[in-house]
C-alpha cells in the first residue's frame, strides 16, 4: 500500500506555507528528489477545526482513498495552549478518532508559540517586503503581537489566518525551516521513510 500524508493546519498562511514552500523545499533535499507518496494540505480555519471538521475532512478522504495508508499531521500553534488551565482540544481525543476512521499513525507538528514566531525567523525579508528598516527591538509580548505593530509601521492590517498576498514568496523559507527543525522533524521524518519502501 502506498503512503499518503495529509496535513491539517489551521488557517492560510499555514496552508501556504506548507503547500508552496515546505513540502516543496523538503521533496527538492530528498535523496532520489521524488517521494513515494502523495501529500494533501487541508485547512481546518482555526483551532477548534481540530475537534470535528478535521476528522470528517479525513474520513471523506479515506473513503476515496481506501487502498492508501495514512498518516496525518496536526499542525498547530501551541499559544493557546501554553496558559489555557483547561485547553480547548484533547489532541489524544482527536488523534483517537481519526485513528478510528483509518490513519495508520497520528503525528504532530506544534509551531512554538505560533506561525508568526516562524516569520519572525527572517525578520529581514519580513521589513524588506514591508518596505520598512529592521528595528532594533520588536514591539509586543507574542509573535502575532511583533508582526502587528511591524505592518502598522506601513498602515497594514496583519490578520491571524488569513493569506498575506506576495509575503511568503519574500520570506527565506529554508532559513525558517532551519531555525525551526526540531518542530518540523516529525513530519520530515515521515517523507524520509516514504522514500525507503
Amino acid at each position: 500500500m502506498s503512503k499518503y500524508i495529509v496535513i491539517f493546519v489551521e488557517g492560510e498562511t499555514e496552508e501556504e506555507l506548507y503547500k508552496d514552500y515546505i513540502i516543496p523545499i523538503v521533496r527538492r533535499n530528498m535523496p532520489n528528489g521524488m517521494l513515494e507518496c502523495e501529500v494533501s494540505v487541508i485547512n481546518v480555519r482555526g483551532a477548534g477545526g481540530f475537534k470535528n471538521d478535521s476528522i470528517m475532512k479525513f474520513k471523506r478522504l479515506k473513503e476515496s482513498n481506501a487502498d492508501k495508508d495514512f498518516v496525518v499531521a496536526m499542525c498547530y500553534d501551541t499559544d493557546i495552549f501554553e496558559y489555557a488551565s483547561k485547553p480547548p482540544i484533547n489532541w489524544d481525543n482527536v488523534e483517537k478518532r481519526i485513528k478510528k476512521v483509518g490513519a495508520e499513525k497520528v503525528i504532530r507538528v506544534a509551531a512554538k508559540r505560533s506561525i508568526e514566531d516562524w516569520l519572525l525567523y527572517d525578520l529581514e525579508g519580513l521589513c524588506k517586503w514591508l518596505r520598512i528598516q529592521v528595528p532594533s527591538k520588536l514591539t509586543g509580548k507574542t509573535g502575532y503581537d511583533k508582526l502587528k505593530s511591524l505592518f502598522r509601521q506601513k498602515n497594514k492590517t496583519y490578520i491571524k489566518g488569513k493569506k498575506v498576498e506576495g509575503l511568503l514568496m519574500r520570506l527565506d523559507i529554508d532559513k525558517i525551516m532551519n531555525k525551526v527543525n526540531g518542530e518540523l522533524k516529525p513530519l520530515i521524518s515521515e517523507f524520509k521513510q516514504s522514500t525507503k519502501q
